[in-house]
């Protein structure tokens, strides 16, 4: 496809996600509660991601090799996995986490100002 702007119609009409486990990827994923099969992580950021979904329950690694297409098979042939899977990435989830966020701002930098005024 290349480059669009449709990232949230496509994962809405997917059933699970194949992908490098990048944060905005991993992070929209999770809203949608789509099963992450995970892919070549970088070593760094998107390794941790991978460990982290993966432990969570929301993720598998598929493995590297001509044994990709049996483990997928024997996952999507599956409906529990996928079920325990979509369950598991709506408990992690965070989809107001930007609300949540500014919120946490605000409240903390009203009580830094009482506390700068106290100190006055």
């Amino acid at each position: 496809l290349g480059y669009t702007d449709q990232v949230a119609d496509y994962m809405d009409a997917a059933d699970i996600l194949i992908t490098k486990p990048g944060g905005m990827t991993v992070s929209e994923a999770l809203v949608k509660k789509l099963p992450i099969f995970v892919i070549s992580p970088i070593p760094g950021q998107e390794e941790r991601n991978a460990r982290f979904l993966i432990n969570a329950g929301a993720a598998y690694r598929i493995p590297a090799g001509n044994k990709s297409g049996e483990f997928l098979s024997k996952v999507l042939d599956n409906p529990l996995i996928l079920k325990e899977m979509r369950e598991a990435a709506c408990s992690i989830a965070r989809p107001n986490s930007c609300n949540d966020i500014a919120e946490l701002i605000t409240e903390l930098s009203e009580n830094r100002a009482i506390v700068i005024k106290k100190s006055v």
